[in-house]
C-alpha cells in the first residue's frame, strides 16, 4: 500500500502504478478473512471456495461478510501508509533531493534522512551498532547475510 499511499501524498494523482500494492494487499487480506481466521466478525473459522470451480462455497449473506471484512483490512492499510507516508514526508523529500543529485544513495545515506528514533530501529534491525562502517562506505549486510553469517 506504501506506493499507492507515496503517489496520493507525492503526486496528487492516482496511476496504474501501484496496482501490484492494491492486488497484493487485496489477496493478503482475502486470506487472513478466509483461509487464516483473522475476522472478528467472521471469527477463527476457513471460508474456502470450491476447489473445482472456484465458486463460494458459502452463501451469499456469508459472501457479503467476507467482501466487507477484506474492504475493512484493505481500506485500514491504505489508512496506514497513508499516516506513515505524511508521517516521514520530509524525510522523503530529503531522499528524493539526493538522488535528483547523484541517482544512486546507500542505505546510510537513506538512514541519515530520517529521524535519529528511526535511525536506531534501522541500526537494531540490522545488528549494526554504530554508522562507523556504513560511513566508510562499506554496505549494511541484508538480514540474509546476517543470517548466514550466524548460522541461522
Amino acid at each position: 500500500m506504501g506506493g499507492r499511499a507515496a503517489e496520493e501524498v507525492f503526486t496528487n494523482q492516482i496511476t496504474t502504478g501501484a496496482s501490484n500494492d492494491m492486488m497484493r494487499a487485496t489477496n493478503i487480506a482475502k486470506a487472513m478473512v478466509t483461509e487464516w481466521g483473522m475476522s472478528d466478525v467472521l471469527g477463527p473459522l476457513t471460508y474456502a471456495d470450491n476447489e473445482h470451480t472456484g465458486a463460494s462455497a458459502f452463501g451469499p449473506e456469508v459472501q457479503k461478510q467476507v467482501d466487507s471484512e477484506i474492504r475493512t483490512f484493505v481500506t485500514q492499510g491504505h489508512s496506514k501508509a497513508l499516516e506513515i507516508i505524511h508521517a516521514y514526508k520530509e524525510s522523503n523529500e530529503k531522499m528524493v533531493k539526493i538522488l535528483l543529485e547523484k541517482e544512486t544513495i546507500h542505505s546510510e545515506e537513506a538512514e541519515m534522512c530520517f529521524p535519529e528514533d528511526i535511525q536506531k530501529r534501522s541500526r537494531a534491525r540490522w545488528n549494526v551498532k554504530d554508522m562507523d562502517t556504513a560511513s566508510m562506505g562499506m554496505p549494511l549486510p541484508s538480514p540474509v547475510t546476517e543470517q548466514v553469517r550466524l548460522g541461522e
